[in-house]
């Protein structure tokens, strides 16, 4: 048995451009085995054992670009005053670091452990060349990269601080890093600060809007990192209706003080 054949190998996913709605939802590894082999073989390994670790930085010369194998990437941008804002987390089978005019557009860092690919972007770009499958991935990740990009402007625009969460929520099932094994559940491995960068919301604000769909019956808190969505309907419903707070009775404010507490760290 060769040794690439017990060796994990690059993933790239994102939803299909074509196919039928209905079943074109998941995300897909856009890449044949010929080609991971070929990323394979142009790539390095890089494993952290922990989290902020900065892999690329805003201005910086774009050397390298990185697959994403386990664990989480922070995406963000500094203004020019200097305010922080998260532009996306990437999951296993992201794509960043492509440049922009030779340099890094964002920054980029872990946020736990991960294993990461990098490769040169010189040697990706000739291996483009060779592959026009490789390209056609790469054109199916960006346009998904570009269609949730669209999605968070609306997020951030149009929806109050609940339905920011619950869009936030319901987003999360979609990635194995967040789902647990038992049906329902949900892990939050986020810290409160990057959360609230991410949706353009203070930290407290979205711990009030946590702790109103307890309330509400909506989510249960299994632990400070695991959240059990009671009733996936009105979740649902939350995020796609009007502008205003979540059905529930007005927050009592010893639970407000209670889940304050346990944000002190962490959201969960």
């Amino acid at each position: 048995m060769s040794a690439i054949s017990t060796t994990r190998l690059p993933q790239l996913k994102a939803r299909l451009l074509d196919g039928d709605k209905e079943l074109s939802g998941a995300l897909k590894d856009l890449l044949p085995r010929r080609l991971q082999i070929k990323l394979r073989h142009i790539a390095t390994d890089l494993k952290f054992r922990r989290g902020e670790c900065d892999i690329a930085c805003q201005g910086g010369n774009a050397r390298f670009v990185y697959l994403i194998d386990t664990g989480i990437v922070r995406v963000s941008r500094l203004s020019p005053a200097g305010r922080r804002q998260v532009l996306a987390f990437m999951f296993s089978g992201g794509i960043f670091g492509l440049p922009d005019g030779g340099c890094y557009a964002n920054s980029a860092q872990v946020i736990g452990p991960a294993t990461l690919y990098r490769i040169g972007w010189e040697a990706l770009r000739d291996l483009m060349q060779e592959e026009p499958d490789l390209k056609s991935a790469l054109l199916t990740r960006v346009a998904f990269d570009f269609r949730q990009a669209q999605r968070r402007i609306v997020v951030l625009s149009q929806q109050n601080a609940s339905q920011k969460l619950a869009s936030f929520l319901l987003d999360l099932r979609e990635y194995a890093e967040f789902r647990d094994k038992r049906k329902g559940y949900v892990r939050l491995s986020l810290s409160r600060s990057d959360l609230g960068d991410y949706l353009g919301t203070a930290p407290e604000t979205l711990a009030r809007a946590l702790a109103r769909m307890e309330e509400a019956g909506i989510l249960r808190r299994k632990s400070r990192r695991l959240l059990y969505i009671a009733d996936m309907g009105m979740l649902r419903q939350i995020a796609c209706g009007p502008r205003r707070a979540p059905p529930g009775a007005k927050f009592p404010k010893a639970a407000e003080a209670r889940l304050n507490r346990d944000w002190t760290s962490r959201l969960s």
